[in-house]
C-alpha cells in the first residue's frame, strides 16, 4: 500500500473531528496531525516502521502506545482542550487504527503480524482484488505503480469528499431545542 490511502483516510477522519471555527493554520496543523496518526505504524523511526514490521504493525504495541497517550491527555485537561477535546482524541485513535484495516485490503502483501508478540503469524489479510502493493522490480514498474496510485486515489478520495459534505450538512442543519 502507498501512503495515499492512509493520508486520505486520515484527512477524512480529521475533517469530521475538526473543531468549529478553526483558523486555516489550526486546520492545517490538525489535518497534518491526522495524516501523521494514520501512517503511524509506517514511520521510519529506528526499531519501528517497515524496518521492524512485527513491532510497528502489532495491535498490542499500538494500542499500548495509544492508551498511554489517551491517559496522558485525560490527566492533562489543558492539553486535551488545546487539541479540540475528546472528539479529536477519539478521531485520532480511529485514524491511527485505520492503518491496520487498510493494510489488510492489499493483495500480494506479506500479511500483517497484528497479534505479535502473542503470535508471529503474518497471514492475516482481507485482500480486495483491485488493491495491489507497489512494485520495485524491473519491467512494468512505472505503469504498475501509477495504476496502484490511481486506484488508491479513486477509492479513498471520495472519503474526503464525503467528510466535507457531512461537515457542511451538519453545520447548516438547525439545532433542535428541547
Amino acid at each position: 500500500m502507498t501512503n495515499i490511502g492512509h493520508n486520505l483516510t486520515g484527512i477524512a477522519i480529521g475533517i469530521l473531528c475538526l473543531p468549529k471555527g478553526s483558523s486555516i493554520i489550526r486546520t492545517s496543523v490538525h489535518l497534518l496531525a491526522f495524516i501523521t496518526l494514520s501512517i503511524m505504524p509506517d514511520h521510519d523511526i529506528p526499531g519501528w516502521g517497515h524496518s521492524n514490521y512485527m513491532v510497528s504493525h502489532s495491535l498490542f504495541v499500538n494500542l499500548s502506545l495509544m492508551g498511554f497517550i489517551i491517559l496522558l491527555l485525560a490527566w492533562k485537561r489543558g492539553w486535551r482542550t488545546r487539541i479540540g477535546g475528546w472528539p479529536v482524541v477519539v478521531g485520532g485513535s480511529v485514524a491511527w487504527m485505520s492503518h491496520f484495516l487498510l493494510d489488510l485490503f492489499y493483495k500480494n502483501s506479506v500479511g500483517l503480524a497484528m497479534f505479535w508478540p502473542f503470535s508471529s503469524a503474518r497471514s492475516f489479510g482481507l485482500p480486495l482484488p483491485w488493491f495491489f502493493t507497489l512494485s520495485s522490480g524491473p519491467g512494468s514498474f512505472l505503469s504498475h505503480n501509477l495504476r496502484v496510485y490511481a486506484i488508491e486515489l479513486a477509492c479513498y478520495g471520495p472519503l474526503v469528499l464525503l467528510a466535507l459534505a457531512m461537515r457542511m450538512f451538519f453545520r447548516k442543519r438547525p439545532h433542535a431545542s428541547l
